[in-house]
């Protein structure tokens, strides 16, 4: 049950995350200087393939690493608030009165 749950908030916040990137005025912009540098380097490169390949490739495994471990600190605090959220700090202390 915890995994399942565990799944469904980091699925949602991954998806918000997603959102708030493209609605983000300054991610926007980043965006935009990543693209205007990238189309630049495949233009001057043009004539070789190889290494526009092999950057493509290191791009690819650079993003996927900060992916995952971005995912496994999220993954880690989301499991923390949950097994926060199970610890009873205070008690019902309704019963408790005269």
């Amino acid at each position: 049950m915890t995994n399942t749950t565990l799944q469904i908030l980091t699925d949602l916040a991954w998806e918000r995350r997603r959102a708030w990137a493209k609605e983000d005025p300054e991610q926007r912009v980043l965006w935009e200087e990543y693209q205007t540098l990238l189309k630049g380097f495949m233009e001057e490169h043009r004539g070789n393939r190889r290494l526009r390949g092999e950057v493509l490739r290191l791009l690819d495994l650079h993003d996927a690493m900060e992916d995952s471990a971005q995912e496994r600190f999220f993954q880690m605090g989301l499991q923390m608030g949950l097994e926060l959220g199970a610890v009873e700090v205070f008690r019902d202390t309704a019963g408790d009165s005269p």
